[in-house]
């Protein structure tokens, strides 16, 4: 950026301050910083995610956009608790109440910075008053002069460097990035709440489903024990088979106690999440889990460029790129000469006695400061150096970033669709296990059978059962991490102006 000053109007009095500040202008206005610094990344993005092409194609549906909107991916369960959840979430967060205080502490070292732009004025004012009494050698005053001193003074100061090279500037672009990059960082909290919100919801629905199946399958291998025991004491049954069924129920009954305490904690953690006191938080949550065929289906038509404008977290670490680069270019700065303007305006009243009348003062200065560096011992350099090695490990981390949300999103198509296959093969084990339980123990009543076959038909099945209950959770938890990696759960469009009714504005150089 070339910088050409503009020369002040000068009449006789200004004309040997104007002479020196021509001189200084001529001698630094053929001066210009440039800053080079290449901050575009080297990832090349492709067209489409593979894995999303795949779970498009074994669910029959196309990219029409039916199914492109992911900013309230939440509220495609349809279940009212989860709304309640996330709402409640997304308003008294701990982590969003801390991320929206840290926007306000950004935006206060952005105006800071923005005010260092223009000159700065005091005005001073002061007074003393006392007592007096000297001894005069001049016969016209007489031996003695008394009075009480009195005086009042007041004085205007102002200063004003004069941002010829841009540091000040790009000192005041680095923090405005820097307060856009907090807005970012607040927006990637919302959707790491959000999916946090839904992911342990689902595991309190599921610690719940899986209390609900142990007691279950309690109250039914006590059922058979009854069975068994009634045939014990007809001398039809060993008492290998009595022990065998007791045995189970007793490890059975072992994992009661820890999976209330486990679903107690996921509804504690729910209330942390939601800014709630965990000893007063009550819940209203379903019994089971919805299968893959009644939840939401894996999002269709949204595309790896999306994820540049849909990942905040990756906004921010643009912003902050664009912060560093800014910063280069007020390191860079330090090479050039500074000048600064400077006005001192000083007026005052004395009084000492009666005996003199009143001194009354007045002065005006106008300063002009030019510094150059001459000599730092490579500080100017070491300092430049270390801001252009910032720069650069930032697109790095920056390039690392994307890359790994790339893979996380197609990490995520493939699970859900791999447990939503794997939910389909289980339930059909499940209708076949139970149809085995029937068989065995009809065998067994024509005596065609033992009842450790009755036993081992039934324990299968409910082993089947809690292996579907885990392919469902693991299904919603793969759904949940998708729309995360996806960047949903904000509205790129309304959230900058959410924290204070004002949008932060990008600096104007557009770096």
């Amino acid at each position: 950026m070339e910088i050409t000053p503009k020369m002040p109007e000068l009449n006789r009095l200004q004309r040997p301050l104007g002479a020196l500040l021509f001189g200084a202008l001529a001698l630094i206005s053929g001066c210009s910083v440039v800053t080079s610094s290449d901050i575009s990344s080297s990832v090349t993005l492709p067209e489409a995610y593979s894995e999303g092409q795949s779970a498009a194609a074994d669910s029959g549906t196309d990219n029409s956009g039916a199914n492109t909107d992911i900013r309230s991916w939440w509220t495609r369960w349809e279940d009212p608790e989860l709304n309640r959840l996330v709402a409640a979430a997304l308003e008294a967060n701990p982590d969003l109440n801390i991320a929206r205080s840290r926007i306000r502490e950004a935006d206060a070292m952005a105006a800071m910075a923005d005010a260092d732009l223009n000159p700065a004025a005091e005005f001073a004012l002061g007074g003393n008053a006392g007592k007096m009494s000297a001894t005069s050698p001049s016969p016209m005053f007489g031996k003695k002069i008394r009075g009480n001193p009195r005086s009042i003074t007041g004085s205007l100061s102002a200063s004003w460097e004069i941002d010829l090279f841009g540091k000040k500037k790009s000192e005041s672009d680095m923090y405005a990035y820097r307060a856009l990059s907090a807005r970012d960082m607040a927006n990637a909290a919302r959707i790491a709440v959000a999916a946090s919100v839904a992911r342990t919801y689902f595991e309190t629905v599921a610690a719940g489903e899986e209390l609900e199946l142990l007691r279950e399958s309690i109250a039914s291998l006590s059922e058979m024990k009854r069975y068994v025991k009634g045939r014990f004491d007809a001398g039809q049954a060993t008492s290998y088979d009595l022990e065998h069924i007791t045995n189970e129920i007793t490890k059975k009954e072992a994992f009661l106690q820890l999976l209330e305490a486990k679903r107690k904690n996921y509804v504690r953690a729910l209330a942390v999440l939601t800014g709630k006191t965990p000893q007063d938080f009550t819940d209203n949550f379903p019994r089971e889990l919805k299968t893959a065929d009644r939840a939401p289906a894996p999002p269709q038509g949204v595309y790896p460029a999306d994820l540049l404008q849909n990942r905040p977290d990756l906004l921010a670490k643009s912003n902050e790129i664009k912060a560093l680069a800014a910063q280069v270019a007020s390191a860079t700065a330090d090479l050039y000469p500074r000048l600064s303007l400077s006005f001192i305006w000083d007026s005052g009243t004395i009084h000492i006695s009666n005996d003199f009348d009143n001194v009354k003062t007045w002065a005006g200065l106008l300063g002009l400061d030019l510094s150059v560096p001459i000599f730092t011992g490579g500080r100017i350099r070491a300092n430049i150096d270390l801001a252009d090695a910032k720069l650069k490990t930032a697109l790095i981390e920056y390039d690392k970033k994307l890359l790994e949300s790339l893979a996380e999103v197609d990490n995520s198509y493939s699970l859900a669709r791999g447990y939503s296959d794997r939910e389909t093969a289980l339930l059909k084990a499940l209708k076949e296990a139970r149809h085995l339980c029937v068989t065995t123990k009809k065998m067994f009543e024509l005596d065609a059978s033992d009842y450790d076959r009755v036993i081992d038909a039934r324990l299968n099945e409910i082993s089947l059962k809690n292996e579907l209950l885990a392919a469902k959770l693991d299904y919603h938890r793969s759904l949940t991490d998708l729309y995360r990696s996806l960047g949903g759960g904000w509205d790129p469009g309304a959230a900058a102006a959410e924290e204070s009714g004002q949008s932060q504005k990008e600096p104007e150089d557009g770096r």
